[in-house]
């Protein structure tokens, strides 16, 4: 038996494709919702540069990383909440003026 494995490649991708973006959307939805803004960074931000100049040469990341205002952060918990998302706090390196520190207890390297 064969198949194509480039329709099987593509369809993966757009699968991909798609689920991050469902991602986006709601991100987009909690933010809107609660009148915070927010700028898509890392891997997606790169990700939309990339194709915008040089199409299906982008490379895509699993998650989306957003940059937030420090003061936000209980809002933005806050309006997760009606989406069935809730507030996890993680260890996170903090960027500051373009230098990146650890957070307050956290070894730096």
């Amino acid at each position: 038996m064969r198949f194509d494995v480039t329709a099987f490649v593509n369809s993966f991708f757009e699968e991909r494709v798609e689920r991050l973006f469902d991602l986006a959307e709601l991100v987009e939805r909690i933010f809107a919702s609660a009148g915070l803004e927010y700028r898509v960074v890392g891997g997606l931000a790169t990700y939309l540069y990339v194709e915008q100049g040089e199409a299906d040469s982008g490379r895509l990341t699993k998650n989306i990383d957003i940059a937030v205002r420090r003061e936000d952060l209980e809002k933005i918990a806050l309006a997760a909440e009606p989406f069935g998302l809730e507030h996890r706090h993680v260890a996170a390196w903090i960027c500051s003026s373009a230098r990146w520190s650890p957070p307050p207890g956290e070894p730096s390297t």
